[in-house]
């Protein structure tokens, strides 16, 4: 199995340990993704999930993807999962997060008029 699909599979087993088993990988989704991950919500709104495992970060462009997902998934709420060099399976915990400060701020509980 390519280490992309792979880490999905293994972000997925985390988020299920973590939240159920309404967690489930999507399948390809091509212009209209939705992100890799399905089943996650925060406070009832979706929330979407972008995994990557890349030898080169691209933070710009995973924020991008991340941004066009969200909007085909009809909610402003996303994040990017993306591999830490040196940490597998057994530290999925450890795994770094990308998201932007509006989403951090709603997150934390700002009213989304503030933002």
């Amino acid at each position: 199995m390519k280490r992309g699909p792979l880490f999905e599979k293994q972000v997925v087993v985390y988020l299920r340990r973590v939240f159920g088993d309404a967690i489930e990988r999507r399948v390809m989704g091509g212009r209209n993704d939705r992100g890799d991950v399905a089943g996650v919500y925060w406070h009832g709104r979706p929330f979407v999930v972008e995994v990557k495992n890349r030898a080169r970060i691209e933070l710009a462009a995973w924020m991008d993807e991340l941004e066009a997902e969200c909007g085909n998934a009809d909610t402003d709420l996303g994040a990017v999962v993306f591999h830490r060099k040196g940490r597998g399976a057994k530290s999925m915990g450890d795994q770094y997060v990308l998201m932007d400060l509006r989403t951090l701020c709603r997150l934390l509980g700002a009213d989304d008029g503030e933002l």
